[in-house]
């Protein structure tokens, strides 16, 4: 059987009587198509599961290299340099807008806690 341009060739393998016995039982069901199709699925399906496991195992390495950067004297001046660079520039773009201090219409105190919503939060019109 020829599906999307996929050749399949003939390979054997010896398996344990029993596989055998469970792979003919579902392929008289008709469920799961022949002999052939539910022995490729589960290679396909064991294949795809170690190729996950693979990458897992990789990216828990990545996480692990940064950690240790992050935790050495590099990466802490790193992490100081980019807080560092965070503030300056958060800090000009106070100094540009209205401070904090002073309130309009336009620029409100906005409170929000469990009990108070102000109107602004919600979207009204200030009156």
């Amino acid at each position: 059987m020829v599906q999307s341009g996929r050749r399949k060739v003939a390979k054997s393998y010896a398996m344990d009587e029993y596989l055998i016995e469970r792979v003919a039982t579902l392929a008289e069901t008709g469920k799961y198509g022949s002999q052939s199709n539910i022995v490729s699925l589960a290679v396909a399906e064991f294949l795809a599961r170690n190729e996950s496991t693979i990458r897992e195992q990789q990216s828990s390495a990545v996480a692990e290299h940064i950690s240790d950067y992050l935790k050495s004297p590099d990466g802490k001046a790193l992490i100081k340099s980019i807080i560092s660079e965070s503030l300056s520039v958060t800090n000009t773009k106070q100094k540009e807008t209205v401070s904090p201090k002073e309130t309009t219409k336009k620029n409100p105190v906005v409170i929000a806690t469990e009990e108070y919503v102000t109107d602004d939060i919600l979207g009204r019109e200030l009156k």
